[in-house]
């Protein structure tokens, strides 16, 4: 238990910090860190998967289809989230990874036919108020953080659809024909003069390839910790990330979260602290 809460904390401290890592890549422009972090993933996932004594299963082709299809879900997360960040946005960032547990509930409801628990309708509707509150207050829809939380959503609910692929056989599968694509636009980036990789300055070089191991580290760390504490402990460790990406946001980057952003913010939390508490009576219940 304390090595899988060591696990699970290092993990998502881990996912919290790297808003740090990518801001030193913001001048790159989006697309091409995802290319990049893409490319140099792939690498990194096979030897984790050869260290861990496992190779990739023979799955169906219904199987890879879905895995393909939910990664596309997951470029589109993961260019948001650099772009974000490259424009001073991590506190919208922040604000996606706290509403994605709500909206995948909602995804479970809409599209899986799954039923809400009266504490999970009172936690989604305090949210639906927060993001209202946000839009009225600050005159604009919060988009970016919604369309992460919900590119993320999305990716998790072909997860659950794909049981028989794990995190790292389905993320080794979804990168796999990913980094064919990246692969193929460093090339044509290259040819057209505009490509950062590879660059001059041997520092940029090693931060480039340095996006695949970012990438790789705070997944097995999870991966480890899943198999250790119960999903209870788990689920509330994930707000570790946002939280941190929150701090990093507004410390060190002088990130304004204040006055009406702010109430926003805490209707957010209050939402998924009644979230949390329900999914812990559940689990006790069980």
């Amino acid at each position: 238990m304390r090595s899988g809460i060591l696990f699970g904390v290092s993990g998502y401290v881990f996912w919290g910090l790297t808003p740090i890592f990518w801001k030193l890549l913001s001048e790159v422009p989006a697309e091409q860190q995802v290319a990049l972090r893409i490319m140099f993933a792939l690498p990194v996932l096979l030897v984790v998967l050869r260290f861990r004594g496992k190779s990739l299963p023979r799955l169906k082709p219904k199987t890879i289809g879905l895995l393909v299809l939910g990664s596309v879900f997951l470029f589109a997360n993961w260019w948001m989230f650099v772009w974000a960040i490259s424009v001073d946005r991590i506190v919208d960032t922040s604000l996606a990874y706290y509403i994605n547990p709500l909206i995948s509930v909602l995804f479970g409801v809409l599209l899986l036919g799954e039923r809400m628990r009266r504490l999970q309708w009172i936690a989604v509707g305090l949210a639906a108020v927060g993001v209202a509150y946000l839009t009225i207050t600050l005159g604009v829809v919060p988009w970016l953080s919604l369309a992460m939380a919900a590119s993320f959503g999305l990716y998790g609910l072909f997860k659950k659809i794909t049981p028989e692929a794990d995190a790292f056989h389905g993320l080794a599968i979804e990168t796999s024909w990913l980094a064919v694509g990246s692969f193929g636009m460093i090339v044509w980036w290259n040819m057209q003069g505009v490509a950062v990789f590879p660059a001059a300055d041997i520092t940029n070089n090693l931060l480039m390839v340095l996006t695949g191991v970012v990438t790789v580290i705070p997944l097995s760390l999870f991966g480890r910790a899943a198999h250790l504490i119960p999903l209870s402990t788990l689920g509330v460790l994930q707000y570790l990330a946002p939280t941190i990406s929150l701090l990093v946001g507004v410390f060190l980057y002088s990130e304004q979260l204040a006055g009406d952003r702010l109430i926003g913010f805490i209707l957010v939390w209050v939402a998924l602290a009644v979230f949390a508490y329900d999914s812990g009576k559940l689990l006790k219940a069980t």
